[in-house]
């Protein structure tokens, strides 16, 4: 019999609390920028007080990763509901990176932000590291089904990925850019 998870009215309140605080802060980081964006200001916002949001999280750093973390999870399960039953490894390249581009130009701002966060603090090498094993996972998953040429190195092309993900966005490119931009590397790829 599966577990089911039941929430607390007061455990769905957090719940609740949270997501709220994160959604306005996401909303701020990007109209204003992160260094711009005040705690104040998201507290507001979200509608709690400025002692709630540090129940929650002790700094604007920990908000950022929780949204990370969370984008992060998106990502997965995007990948475990809408790829499940995808046997196309070039497909699900293609399907992931533009989930995740999509998200990235919705919050720009905040997106590079993230970015130069997980890159630049100790101690975030896993989080560092999800994107990046997504793509080199799906890569030699290509390679050994015949997809992808074998002389490609999955680790360097998910370094590529990662690094055009963020020329686009420091480069200020549409989303029409990067698909064909990323059509081009596909077809380099492909065997």
């Amino acid at each position: 019999m599966e577990d089911i998870l039941i929430l607390t009215r007061r455990e769905r309140k957090k719940l609740d609390c949270k997501y709220t605080i994160l959604r306005a802060a996401q909303q701020l980081f990007e109209e204003k920028g992160v260094d711009n964006a005040t705690i104040n200001e998201i507290s507001e916002l979200a509608d709690v007080s400025y002692t709630t949001f540090f129940n929650y999280f002790p700094s604007k750093e920990s908000l950022l990763i929780a949204i990370y973390s969370g984008e992060l999870e998106d990502l997965n399960e995007f990948i475990q509901i809408k790829l499940k039953n995808e046997t196309s490894a070039i497909k699900k390249i293609e399907e992931v990176f533009y989930e995740l581009m999509k998200d990235c130009f919705k919050y720009r701002r905040m997106s590079m932000r993230l970015r130069e966060t997980i890159a630049l603090k100790p101690g975030f090498e896993t989080l560092r590291s999800s994107i990046h094993d997504i793509f080199k996972n799906f890569i030699e998953e290509g390679i050994k089904n015949g997809e992808i040429k074998p002389d490609i190195d999955g680790e360097l092309c998910s370094l590529f990925i990662e690094g055009f993900n963020h020329s686009l966005l420091y480069n200020d490119r549409s989303m029409e850019e990067a698909k064909t931009g990323f059509e081009m590397f596909i077809d380099l790829i492909r065997l």
